[in-house]
Parts: C-alpha cells; structure tokens; sequence
C-alpha cells in the first residue's frame, strides 16, 4: 500500500491509474460541481423574480440561509461516514438528497415551502462538493491535485459563467422553477458514473466512528489556521452571491439577467488563479499564495464599498479582484489540509474545509439579512414610504413601471442604503482573512504534506503530543533521523 516518495517518505498513492476508468470518474466529479455551481450563480440570479412572484423579501436570506445550514450540518457526517463505508454510497446519497429538494423547490408555491425544500436540498449538498475533493484527491497524486483543482475551477467557472446568463434567461423566458428541475439530470448522471467507474480501497471490517480521531485533526496547526481562513472564505463567498444580484437588479434597475452578469466576474477571476495557481503550487509556499490573494481580496472589497448607483463598472471590477483573491485563498485552505492527512482521514478533513466555509456563509448571510433589513426598513422609514410598495418592487422589471419615479428612486436609496453596510462588513472579513494569511504556518506544500515513514509506522491523528506539527504521522524535524529515515539522494 506504502511506496517512497520523490520526498523519501512513503504516502498514500492515488487508488486509480490513468486511463478511461479514471477520465470517467473525473467527468463524474466535473458534473457534481456543476450541480454545486448552478446552485451558487444560477439560482442566486433568479431569486430576486422568485421573491418578486412569491412576496415575503423578509425571507429573502432564509432562503439561501436554509441551504447553508442543513448542508453545514450534514458535511462532516457524509465527511466520516466515506473514510468509514467509501465514497461512492455516499456520493449517490448525497446526489439522491440533493434532487430531491431540487424537485420540490421546482414545484414550491409560496415562500416558507420554499425555504423547506432548500432545506432539504442542503442535506444533500452538503456531501457532494466535499466528497468531490476527496475523491479527486484519492484518485491523484499530491503533484497533480493542484492542477486538478485548477481544472475543476474552470468547471465551475464554465458553469458560474452561464449560469448567471442562462439562469436569468431562463428565468426571464419561461419560469426561475426551471433552474432547479434542470439540475437532475446532471446529478443522475454523475451519480452513475462515480459509482460505476471508481476503484476504492477495501474498507477495513468493524470499523465505527471514531470521534477522537475526527477532532484530532484540528490539533494540526494547518487545520486549524485553515479553518478561520474558511469560516471567512465562506462569508465573502455566500455575502457575495447573495446580495451583489439585488445590487444589480435593485439598485441599477437591471433584469435577473443583468443581477447574474455581476457574478460572471467573480468565477473568472477565481478560475484564473486557481488555473495559474495550481500550476505553482509545488514551486511557491502556501502562504505567499495566501498573502498574494488576501491582498486582492481586500482590493476588491475596498471597490465595492466605493460603488454607488452608477458604479456598475466599478463592480465588476472588484468582483474580478475578489475572485482572483478568493483563487488564490482557496487552494491552500484546502490542498493544504488535504494533504496533511493520511487516506483514512481525507474524507473528514475536506468535508471541515466545506463545513467552515458553510458556517461561515450560514452566520454571516443571516446576520447580514438582519442588518440589510435594519437598514433599508429605516430610509423606507425615513421617506415615510412605509404604507407604500415595499423594496421588492424594485426587483422587478414590470412593477418598476408602474411606480411613480420617487417612490422608486426611494425605494433603490432604501436598498442601496442597505447594501452598503452589507459591503462594509465584507472590507472587514477580508482584512481578518489577510491576518489569518500571516499566521498560516510557512513551507512548501511539500514539506507539509502527510508522510508515513515506513520504519516507524507513523502516528495515529490525535495521538501527537505536538499541536503545531502539520506532518501527523511523519518524524517531527527536531529530532534527527536515522539514517533509513533520511531521504534517498536524488
């Protein structure tokens, strides 16, 4: 099971070969993020005509908020559950939850159902896009999984490109029901083929959940630096795709298509430095890649706090700053804690990159639904608008034309007013996030990868006395080695 490294130091090979076998399980992986990427820029850009057509403007974040947290909840479960039983079942149960809800959001009448049926779709998202990256980082070796993750951030931008345009299209043509029913026959498809076409290691008999074992991994420094990153990551993200579109169809007075237009931006820019990075990521340290995309992170939040009701030049800029940040945030936040752990702990340890960044978008999305509300209630208030039309009128294309031009241009201020306090709070995060960047501990991905050194048989996660020590299992470098530690000369 056990082979030596170019490092010296044996770890764990990937479990397919290259070949059909395992460009099908990749198509497969590639069709489970699209699932995950038209649920982050399609559905966003058509939520401001479903509130439009079903009221409540009041649940508007309840209904990303619901996602969030079932899907947060379910994460590290699917996370232990596919180290203990294997990928592939849990996959297709993931994917089964995940349509289901999808199918009942289609057919959702009013608001509150709405939010029910996102619910359940989150219990099933929240396996898919973790036991994605854990598969992928199964069937490849740590020097291609950072190519790998550049090519899957270019699915997911193909898929955030057209999304926000088709989605709106969609929406604008025939129904925002439509985005999700045409999410199930991608998830079959990909369910088929991971469970089909993927070769998996043989799980171990009588092997139960080990809770000591899943906590342990936090005692890695790594782990656990990259665990704030993602809690912040996820804020931006989720604030992001929540309320950038009700900027674009509220405040410039745009369609659904124009709200998805403003995100097409944020997964170029990602895509580009995940492409670019993931090239690098053996030649450069994880923490110069996290430095440089805090840095443009924060550029682009500066912008968008700049942005007024005629900057949509302005915001689209910034979205491309924050994605080219939020490329080169990601890669170390979740390579690095890949990598830092053996295979019978992978499945956990990605499952907390998507679970922080979760909790991340769960809290900050429902605290920022409460302060936007705040805000924009208050110059509604204000105005003395308050007996009038409320602020969703100004999300829709047809009601606009029926409303006298200050009442509208009052309502835009109300939502405007809101926004910019929603923006604040991101210029925030992403200075906290450039603080977490100068603690992320330093060296090459390399150097802190996961080994096993076969002499010793290694340490068992959560059994290491040394908290800082990212390499559980490997010798610590305090101690000299014995010479059939030592790497072999190359």
């Amino acid at each position: 099971m056990w082979s030596l490294s170019p490092f010296g130091l044996g770890y764990d090979p990937p479990s397919m070969e290259a070949g059909r076998h395992r460009q099908l399980v990749t198509f497969g992986l590639m069709l489970g993020i699209v699932l995950a990427a038209v649920e982050a820029t399609a559905v966003a850009a058509a939520m401001p005509t479903a509130v439009a057509e079903l009221g409540g403007v009041e649940l508007y974040s309840w209904v990303f908020t619901s996602y969030i947290l079932t899907s947060t909840l379910t994460m590290p479960l699917f996370g232990m559950l596919a180290d203990l039983y294997g990928r592939r079942r849990l996959f297709g149960l993931a994917v089964a939850l995940f349509l289901l809800g999808s199918a009942l959001c289609g057919a959702s009448q009013s608001m509150p159902f709405l939010i029910f049926c996102r619910a359940i779709q989150g219990l099933g998202a929240g396996g898919i896009l973790p036991i994605v990256s854990t598969i992928a980082s199964d069937i490849y070796s740590l020097r291609e999984r950072g190519q790998v993750q550049g090519f899957f951030a270019g699915t997911w931008a193909i898929t955030g490109l057209t999304g926000p345009l088709v989605g709106g299209w969609i929406t604008d043509t025939f129904s925002w029901r439509w985005i999700f029913y045409l999410s199930i026959p991608f998830g079959c498809l990909s369910a088929l083929l991971i469970w089909r076409f993927l070769t998996e290691e043989a799980q171990p008999q009588g092997a139960s959940l080990n809770l000591r074992g899943a906590l342990g991994i936090f005692r890695i420094r790594m782990i656990a630096v990259s665990s704030v990153g993602n809690l912040l990551l996820g804020g931006m993200l989720f604030s992001l795709s929540t309320y950038v579109p009700i900027f674009g169809q509220g405040v410039l007075g745009g369609t659904a298509v124009d709200a998805g237009a403003l995100l097409i931006p944020l997964s170029l820019g990602w895509t580009f430095a995940s492409t670019v990075g993931g090239r690098m990521l053996l030649r450069i340290t994880y923490r110069r890649f996290l430095l440089c995309g805090a840095l443009l992170n924060l550029v682009g939040a500066i912008g968008l706090c700049l942005a007024d009701s005629s900057g949509r030049t302005l915001v689209l800029v910034s979205a491309v700053f924050m994605g080219l940040g939020f490329g080169w945030l990601s890669l170390p936040f979740l390579l690095g804690v890949q990598n830092a752990v053996p295979w019978d702990k992978r499945g956990i340890a990605t499952s907390s990159v998507q679970f922080f960044r979760s909790i991340g978008g769960a809290a900050t999305v429902a605290v920022l639904g409460i302060y936007f509300q705040s805000r924009q209630l208050a110059v509604v208030e204000r105005l003395g608008l308050g007996n009038g039309p409320g602020v969703e009128a100004a999300l829709d294309p047809e009601l606009r034309l029926d409303l006298a031009p200050d009442v509208l241009a009052g309502l835009q201020e109300a939502l405007f007013f809101g926004l910019q306090g929603v923006f604040g709070v991101i210029l925030t995060m992403s200075v906290l996030c450039l603080l977490v960047a100068l603690s992320f501990p330093g060296g090459s991905a390399e150097s802190l990868a996961w080994k096993k050194d076969p002499a010793s048989g290694g340490t068992p996660i959560g059994d290491t006395a040394n908290g800082d020590t990212p390499n559980v299992g490997a010798v610590p470098e305090s101690e000299n080695p014995t010479p059939a530690q030592k790497p072999p000369p190359q």
